[in-house]
């Protein structure tokens, strides 16, 4: 969704001219997408080669547009290498550790801005359908509170059966050291 779709929607949603680029609207829009982004992070990937013979670090500052390193920011191979060291934010990859590696991070939101219009904002896309809704909610809260309550409960009624879509999709299987 770009930044005009974005502000289309929310025309739709009832505010016929009072969605234009004001700076209480960029400042509703920014707070929604990060609050949505906080609960769905939009996660980038880069691939490293590193050889055998000497420590490399990741940190967020070497990596294009990061906010923070991934739950499981290091993957070999499709796998999770669980020989990395995180501390401070930052990855190190052992000495011994060779190959090509996948550091995956989350992608650092900027503040709704009119440069963004035109492109993508910066969302996971299962989400982004979420954000009209929401930004409706805050918008309306102090001039119109029952449009906001009507515009929050689709809101959470549509992040509540994403979240249940999720924990469809990715169960999680653990298993003991027996096996079961």
């Amino acid at each position: 969704m770009t930044g005009n779709e974005l502000i289309e929607q929310i025309k739709a949603l009832g505010f016929e001219g009072d969605a234009d680029s004001t700076d209480r609207l960029y400042s509703v829009i920014t707070l929604s997408m990060r609050l949505i982004a906080a609960e769905y992070p939009k996660i980038l990937s880069k691939e490293i080669v590193k050889q055998r013979g000497e420590a490399l670090t990741v940190s967020p500052s070497e990596l294009h547009n990061c906010k923070m390193l991934a739950k499981s920011p290091v993957f070999k191979e499709g796998v999770p290498y669980s020989s990395v060291f995180i501390l401070d934010g930052a990855a190190t990859l052992p000495k011994e550790a060779e190959g090509v590696f996948t550091v995956r991070y989350v992608e650092n939101l900027p503040a709704f801005c009119d440069s963004m219009c035109e492109g993508e904002l910066c969302l996971d896309p299962c989400a982004q359908h979420l954000l009209p809704l929401l930004v409706s909610a805050l918008f309306w809260q102090d001039d119109e509170p029952e449009k906001a309550r009507l515009y929050m409960q689709q809101y959470q009624d549509g992040a509540r059966l994403l979240r249940s879509q999720r924990i469809m999709n990715n169960p999680s299987v653990y298993n003991c050291e027996n096996g079961w």
